[in-house]
């Protein structure tokens, strides 16, 4: 039990006073401090760690190819018309379900010999642009998306000027292009190819006739 000596007041012994109560208070704060606690630590929880996520299958790289073929459609002859077929192709094979091959927003760009004029294609082209050398681009923008092994065609028609001759080269030369990606944020991937061809004067055809018994005899036709 503490005793508190009653004291005539005056700035001295005030601050007497004042210094006995902050000594006997910080005292009792330092005992405070010192005694354990008696509440007991938690302990530690027992069992199985919890799992781990399961981990996203990530895709690969994309292995889209394209490959293109052309080919004459018409036999060309002078002062006719000749007809060109292209056939885009994603050539990729990997087999993987988690590979995404395939070739988005497939474009082609097919340029035709000054030669020729051109008539109309199949699709119809995005553009058509004259060239000043005489040639004429034809351009396909976003014709479409190709999974594995998928292909596409474009057929075009067109006429021959009369200024050609049979020792006229009519060369035909296109590229196709794909991305990687539907927003077109990867890499381009690409394929090009080039046919000629040559006007006849005529068009031969060969045909076999069965003869007949008298005109083996005689030579006649059958």
């Amino acid at each position: 039990m503490w005793r508190f000596l009653v004291l005539r007041r005056s700035p001295q012994r005030v601050a007497l006073v004042s210094l006995m109560l902050a000594v006997v208070l910080a005292g009792a704060v330092m005992l405070a401090l010192t005694i354990p606690s008696a509440r007991p630590a938690l302990a530690a929880r027992s069992g199985p760690a919890a799992a781990a996520p399961p981990e996203l299958a990530v895709p690969g790289v994309n292995e889209a190819q394209l490959s293109l073929t052309k080919s004459v459609s018409d036999e060309p002859l002078l002062g006719g018309g000749i007809g060109f077929n292209l056939t885009v192709k994603n050539t990729a094979s990997t087999g993987d379900p988690l590979e995404d091959d395939k070739a988005y927003n497939v474009s082609i760009t097919d340029t035709l010999p000054a030669g020729v004029t051109f008539s109309s294609a199949t699709p119809p082209p995005s553009l058509v642009i004259v060239n000043p050398d005489g040639t004429t681009t034809l351009v396909w923008n976003n014709l479409t998306d190709l999974e594995q092994q998928e292909s596409t065609s474009v057929s075009i028609q067109a006429t021959i000027k009369p200024t050609v001759t049979t020792a006229t080269a009519l060369v035909n030369s296109g590229t196709t292009s794909a991305n990687q990606a539907p927003d077109n944020s990867q890499a381009y991937i690409t394929a090009t190819n080039t046919i000629t061809a040559y006007p006849q004067a005529i068009d031969i055809e060969k045909r076999i006739n069965q003869s007949t018994g008298v005109g083996q005899a005689t030579g006649a036709s059958g």
